[in-house]
C-alpha cells in the first residue's frame, strides 16, 4: 500500500520485499533495530527483535518476535504471536493474540480472540463487537461489546457493557462484575466470582433518579463516548491519512511546509475559510435554487475538516520523527494521528486546540493549492 523504505541496519525503517505485487514489510528473525521501528506496508511481518517500541500500520500486521518497548499498530488483520514488553494500543478488524504483554492492552476492533496461550500482565481497555477472552488477565478489564465471553482467570475487577456477556467454566474472576446488559450475565457451571457482582440496567435517566446517581450515570456515558470519539477518530485519521498519503502526498508535504514557513497565514487563511464557507452555503440556502449547492458545499466543508486534521496529523509526526527534514512517511504520520486524536479527547480544551489545528491545517491546504496553482 506504500512504498517502503530500504533497509538500513539498526534504524526505525523496515525491509520492503514484492511478492506478487503485493508490499511486504519484513523484519527477519536474525535482525535486531535497536531504537524504534516503524513499518507500513500491505503485509507487515516482525519475527526480529525491536529494542523500542514498534509502530505498524498496513492490510495485515503479524508479530511473532519480540517488542521490547511498547506497540502500535492499525491494520484489517493483527496476530500477535511473540513478546511485547509492555503496553500494547491495537485498532484493527480483526484481532488475535497468542503472545505476551508485558502490560496494559488497550484495543478496538470488529472481533478480538484472546488464546488460552497468551499472557496479559496489566489491565484491558477495549471496545469490539464480540471479545473472546481465554487468556489469564493480571488486572482490571473494562469492556464494551456486543458479545464478552470470559474464559480464564481475570485477576482484577470487571467492568463490562454488552449485550451478552457470558463467564465460561473455566474462568475465575477474583474482584468485582459490574454489568450493563439488557440481558443477566450467563455464569455456566464451574465458573467462579470472588466478588460482588452488580448489574445495571441500560442508563436512563428519570425523575425517580437521584441526583448524585444521575451524576455517576452521565459521567459513565460521558466517559464511554469520549472513547468512542478518540477511537473512531483516530480510525478516520489513519484511513483518511493513508489515502492522502498514497494518491497526494505532494499536497501534504507542501501544506506541511507551509504551516512551517507560514502559520500565521495558515491560520488567517483557515479562519476566514472556516467562516466564509459556512456563511455562503447559508446564503444559498435562502433560494430554491441554491439549495442542492449549498448541501454540496457543507458536504466539501466536512470533507476539508477532515484533511485539515490529516494535514495536522502529518505535521506532528514530523517534528517529531523527522526534524530535519520537511518530508514525512507514514509511521511518523501514525503517531502524529494518535497525539492529534488524544490530544483532542482532553474535555473542553481539546475542542480548542481542535479548532485552532484544523483551521491551520485547512490554510496551510488552501496555500498549498495557490503555490501548485
Amino acid at each position: 500500500m506504500f512504498s517502503a523504505a530500504a533497509f538500513v541496519t539498526r534504524q526505525a525503517f523496515a525491509t520492503t520485499e514484492n511478492n506478487h505485487q503485493t508490499k511486504r514489510v519484513v523484519l527477519n528473525t536474525n535482525e535486531v533495530v535497536q531504537n524504534d521501528y516503524f513499518a507500513v506496508g500491505e503485509v507487515v511481518e516482525i519475527h526480529g527483535t525491536v529494542k523500542g517500541d514498534l509502530y505498524a500500520v498496513g492490510g495485515q500486521v503479524f508479530v511473532d518476535g519480540t517488542v521490547e518497548g511498547d506497540i502500535l499498530a492499525a491494520a484489517g488483520t493483527i496476530v500477535i504471536d511473540g513478546t511485547i514488553g509492555d503496553d500494547a494500543r491495537l485498532v484493527g478488524g480483526e484481532i488475535t493474540i497468542s503472545g505476551s504483554l508485558g502490560d496494559n492492552l488497550t484495543i478496538a476492533s470488529g472481533n478480538i480472540n484472546l488464546l488460552s496461550s497468551a499472557q496479559v500482565q496489566g489491565s484491558i481497555v477495549g471496545a469490539a463487537g464480540s471479545i473472546h477472552m481465554n487468556a489469564p488477565i493480571q488486572k482490571d478489564i473494562t469492556i464494551a461489546a456486543g458479545q464478552i465471553i470470559i474464559g480464564n482467570n481475570v485477576t482484577g475487577n470487571a467492568t463490562l457493557a454488552a449485550e451478552d456477556i457470558e463467564v465460561t467454566s473455566q474462568a475465575i474472576v477474583q474482584g468485582n462484575v459490574n454489568y450493563w446488559s439488557s440481558n443477566d450475565l450467563l455464569l455456566s457451571d464451574g465458573a467462579t466470582i470472588s466478588g460482588n457482582v452488580q448489574k445495571h440496567a441500560t442508563p436512563r435517566v428519570t425523575p425517580s433518579i437521584e441526583k448524585k446517581d444521575a451524576q455517576k450515570i452521565m459521567a459513565s456515558m460521558y466517559g464511554a463516548f469520549k472513547l468512542f470519539t478518540f477511537i473512531s477518530n483516530l480510525i478516520t485519521l489513519i484511513v483518511v491519512g493513508m489515502f492522502a498519503q498514497k494518491y497526494f502526498p505532494h499536497i501534504l508535504e507542501e501544506a506541511n511546509e507551509k504551516i512551517h514557513t507560514q502559520a500565521l497565514g495558515s491560520l488567517a487563511y483557515g479562519l476566514l475559510a472556516h467562516i466564509g464557507i459556512p456563511f455562503i452555503a447559508m446564503l444559498l440556502l435562502i433560494t430554491l435554487i441554491g439549495i442542492p449547492l449549498a448541501g454540496i458545499l457543507f458536504l466539501v466543508f466536512l470533507l476539508l475538516m477532515v484533511l485539515s486534521e490529516v494535514v495536522i496529523a502529518y505535521w506532528i509526526g514530523n517534528r517529531i520523527v523527522n526534524r530535519n527534514t520537511d518530508k514525512g512517511n507514514a509511521g511518523a504520520y501514525l503517531i502524529g494521528a494518535f497525539l492529534l486524536a488524544l490530544v483532542t479527547a482532553i474535555p473542553f480544551l481539546g475542542a480548542i486546540i481542535n479548532c485552532v489545528a484544523s483551521a491551520i491545517g485547512l490554510g496551510a491546504l488552501v496555500l498549498a493549492r495557490e503555490k501548485k496553482g
